[in-house]
């Protein structure tokens, strides 16, 4: 496995976990990066990239690296609250939004700026 790379504190917004992820929750992320048209990316190849290479994408194999971590974790669903309350020293934010969180951004602003201050 590669190292992490080293960092104090992150904050993570929407998290996607493709070992915990059910084929349903798949195809919705199949359907969403053929939505982003200007990304230019094969769906099929992205979502088999994940699945394939699902040890090297879980945030969960790297448990004990994160652990010396604060991670501030906002989520627009509970669908990745069960793996993300796996790892250590996470703040667990579920906000009622949008994937984009387009009507909360000046709250995330607030959230992560006194997040990063303390």
């Amino acid at each position: 496995m590669r190292k992490i790379i080293e960092f104090k504190k992150t904050a993570i917004y929407s998290p996607f976990n493709a070992n915990t992820a059910s084929k349903e929750t798949l195809d919705e992320a199949k359907n969403y990066v053929n939505s982003l048209f200007m990304l230019n990316v094969d769906s099929e190849k992205f979502i088999q990239e994940l699945i394939d290479k699902q040890n090297l994408y879980n945030p969960l194999n790297f448990k004990n690296d994160l652990s010396k971590k604060s991670l501030l974790v906002f989520d627009e669903n509970d669908r990745n609250k069960e793996w993300i309350e796996k790892l250590d020293n996470v703040e667990y934010l579920l906000m009622k939004t949008d994937h984009y969180f387009s009507d909360k951004r000046l709250e995330l602003i607030e959230k992560v700026s006194e997040w990063i201050n303390n």
